[in-house]
């Protein structure tokens, strides 16, 4: 799917199961999941009121230069073809690897702190990257002039950072 400098709004959970490439952005109301397949974007802002979700599976590229934005948490992590989501697309296994390479920002917001009563070890992860080899984050300010373009210049975007080591 190519986003050709598109905007994709959902009031529901998006989760999309293609290769997706292109500049443009995702933005939901609902939880946003990649699965499985790969994103290749020079310039995204994926934006979600819920949870954003990036899982990767044998072959899988995510090359991303751009905002990644949560209300609630970020995950990045291995697909499980027997979790929630695994049947939703199907998996080769043609290829050995997976790789994240995100240069921009990642934000998450974790409005659902305390609340995982399943399992209270999760309960404050809002930014989880689990189980994948090959991959390089760098902070950047790619992709805020997608976030300021999607209001159209009605607001200002300011930047701020917290972090909390354990």
């Amino acid at each position: 799917m190519n986003l050709n400098d598109h905007s994709i709004y959902s009031d529901a959970h998006l989760i999309i199961g293609v290769n997706v490439e292109g500049n443009g952005d995702m933005v939901s109301r609902g939880k946003i999941a990649y699965l499985h397949k790969g994103i290749n974007s020079d310039s995204m802002a994926s934006i979600s009121d819920d949870d954003l979700i990036i899982q990767t599976a044998p072959g899988s590229n995510y090359n991303i230069k751009g905002y990644l934005f949560s209300k609630d948490d970020v995950t990045i992590e291995k697909a499980d073809p027997n979790g929630p989501l695994g049947g939703a697309v199907l998996m080769g296994t043609e290829a050995p690897n997976d790789y994240v390479n995100i240069d921009g920002s990642i934000t998450a917001m974790n409005k659902n702190k305390y609340l995982n009563d399943a399992d209270p070890n999760n309960a404050n992860k809002s930014i989880n990257i689990t189980g994948i080899r090959n991959k390089n984050i760098t902070q950047s300010g790619k992709g805020w002039d997608r976030v300021a373009r999607l209001r159209e210049g009605k607001f200002n975007v300011r930047m701020m950072s917290w972090f909390e080591l354990n």
